[in-house]
């Protein structure tokens, strides 16, 4: 039986604005793949500048430590004298690193929020990210990307908790849609690997056709099908 199709008609699937589409900025990492810095036009400290763009500047609130912005402060971008991004948090040698908040003002991250925890400039830790659809992932961050156990929330009620491994969902999880329905069980790359169930609420339109296939078995108010996923396919 392929299930990921039957998955998908009983709103199931992680789909659209969530943390595995590609046009999210989820799979993306707004911290330096170089280290290049930008001299603060107030305070004369360096700041890494992990996306170097024309005619920005930038201004630092807190201390120098050896020419580099140290400490708690705020780190204020501007672009053709327009404010865009910020950051309020602790720094080290110019990098973000302990606990901090940034707020994207522009580019593909415009809107984004991130508060948690930094190491190097990268997400690391513990940390909440608010994408400016309304999507939400709070959990564990390991170099920038989801990492350990976290939760993610889309905007249309989507849910899913469980172990992330370099941004994707590996080992245990447990996903439910906005009908009520429920998968938990193991992935593996983000697919369906290893034994996992679904779980339908007794008033799902699916039910009587997979009764009569002798697909699954009810359990109290809610039908059940379970078995050894691979590949997102049963």
């Amino acid at each position: 039986m392929e299930i990921n199709s039957l998955l998908m008609a009983l709103g199931l699937a992680l789909f659209g604005g969530g943390a595995d589409n590609p046009t999210s900025a989820s799979t993306q990492n707004p911290s330096p793949s170089t280290e290049t810095y930008i001299t603060s036009t107030d305070s004369h400290c360096k700041v890494i500048n992990p996306n170097p763009q024309p005619n920005e500047t930038v201004t630092w609130s807190g201390n120098c430590v050896n020419g580099f912005a140290s400490g708690q402060g705020t780190v204020q971008w501007y672009q053709n004298s327009k404010k865009t991004d910020v950051f309020i948090g602790n720094l080290r040698h110019g990098k973000a690193h302990g606990k901090g908040k940034a707020t994207w003002g522009q580019g593909q991250w415009e809107g984004d929020v991130y508060e948690g925890n930094y190491l190097n400039n990268n997400r690391h830790g513990k940390g909440k990210y608010i994408w400016k659809n309304g999507d939400v992932y709070e959990g564990d961050w390991k170099n920038g990307k989801k990492h350990g156990k976290g939760k993610y929330i889309w905007s249309n009620g989507y849910m899913h908790e469980g172990s992330y491994l370099n941004g994707q969902r590996n080992g245990r999880g447990k996903t439910t849609g906005t009908n009520g329905n429920i998968y938990e069980g193991g992935y593996l790359n983000n697919q369906k690997n290893g034994y996992g169930r679904i779980i339908l609420v007794k008033d799902d339109e699916h039910i009587s056709s997979w009764e009569n296939d002798n697909i699954g078995h009810w359990q109290g108010d809610v039908y059940i099908v379970q078995g050894i996923f691979k590949d997102d396919g049963m």
